[in-house]
């Protein structure tokens, strides 16, 4: 157990301030000033600059989203929404924009809702995000380690001691699996976004194989299996095919 809270405590400051030198500030500001001003896609630009040197938080994701969208680009402003609600996963503000969004989409489909037993075990994932998650858990190895020092110096005299201590250990085996599947991605599915106007979703995995039907810009789709340069995608209503790794974008 220490050394999976150390793990976790070096993840957490390697990862807490992504966003923080002046440098950054900066560019951000700079991004925010155009978008006011109306310049939507110079604001999309800034913001993707800082992205593309990996410089990434839920800030700049949602104001990515939102330059995008102004530019009427849904596609890639559903990608930076979606990817935004990765770090703000309580964010009313971004769910209503994606909702929005949603409405104005040729594909009205949603994909399938993720195991109702996932969904309960792992509620804790889809409410926090990954630091979020990284610091409860922490914080309940710490409770654990305090409770267990007080059993041993109190010479097991006071039993409630020896029941919060277990309370609390489940609790850490709980939060930390449930830590784990999210940092490993095994929570949900892996998720993609549409890109083009329209992409073709075939049979089978090569260029000759039929197409099955069509998708178009902003549809959300499950990744199934990735072979080379296609997708296996899953959308609602139990349809699945291949595309082009080209024409969608992992969230």
């Amino acid at each position: 157990m220490v050394r999976l809270a150390t793990l976790l405590i070096l993840f957490l400051c390697t990862n807490l301030f992504a966003v923080g030198s002046d440098e950054i500030n900066r560019s951000f500001q700079h991004g925010v000033d155009l978008y006011k001003e109306g310049k939507y896609m110079q604001s999309a630009i800034e913001f993707k600059k800082l992205v593309d040197k990996n410089i990434v938080s839920g800030n700049i994701y949602f104001n990515l989203g939102n330059a995008y969208f102004k530019t009427g680009d849904l596609a890639k402003a559903r990608l930076y929404y979606e990817r935004a609600q990765k770090f703000n996963p309580r964010d009313t503000d971004l769910k209503g924009n994606i909702n929005y969004l949603k409405q104005k989409l040729e594909d009205k489909t949603d994909v399938p809702d993720i195991n109702i037993f996932m969904k309960i075990y792992g509620f804790a994932g889809f409410l926090f995000n990954e630091n979020e998650l990284s610091v409860i858990t922490i914080s309940v190895f710490l409770i654990v380690m305090v409770f267990w020092f007080l059993h041993i110096l109190t010479g097991y005299s006071y039993r409630w001691v020896k029941w919060v201590l277990i309370l609390f250990a489940g609790c850490f085996i709980w939060i930390a699996s449930v830590f784990v599947l999210h940092k490993t991605g095994n929570l949900v599915p892996d998720y993609a976004i549409i890109i083009p106007d329209e992409a073709p979703v075939r049979w089978g995995d090569t260029d000759e194989d039929k197409i099955a039907f069509y998708l178009h810009k902003g549809t959300k789709v499950i990744v199934r299996q990735i072979r080379e340069n296609w997708y296996l995608i899953t959308i609602g209503q139990g349809k699945s095919g291949w595309i082009k790794t080209a024409q969608a974008q992992i969230i």
